[in-house]
């Protein structure tokens, strides 16, 4: 099994905890997750509303956001595991809802170089096209 492997397993394996945890459906932590990418961007890069549709779209965007998505589950639960026996469901919510605030990622995680390259050179494809036509 290759790295890439075992943390797609990993990932999926730390949903399911979290989702009996906080009485999930997958969906509703897709949701989530989808909505928090999305405010995230919107955080992150604020005055370009053109690059954040771009973004949305991009791959390599999605693959970088559920990866430190998988991180911030872990520490999660590493850090919540004493607690989490004792919290109320809404309270288990809420703990996780703040560990994956767009606004406070926005300001300590940030997609590298190549994320943002590709997105870039894409759009500026784009408007160039659009130029010619």
């Amino acid at each position: 099994m290759t790295h890439v492997q075992e943390r797609i397993r990993d990932a999926s394996l730390m949903k399911l905890v979290i989702c009996r945890l906080l009485n999930w459906t997958d969906l509703e932590y897709g949701e989530f997750q989808y909505k928090c990418g999305c405010l995230y961007l919107q955080h992150y890069i604020s005055n370009d509303p053109q690059g954040i549709d771009e973004l949305l779209q991009h791959k390599l965007f999605w693959n970088w956001w559920k990866n430190q998505w998988h991180n911030r589950d872990f520490a999660y639960m590493i850090d919540s595991e004493q607690q989490l026996d004792k919290l109320s469901i809404s309270n288990k919510r809420l703990l996780y809802m703040h560990a994956h605030d767009p606004k406070m990622l926005a300001m300590e995680i940030a997609p590298n170089s190549i994320i943002l390259g590709e997105a870039y050179k894409k759009m500026i494809g784009e408007l160039v096209k659009m130029e010619v036509v």
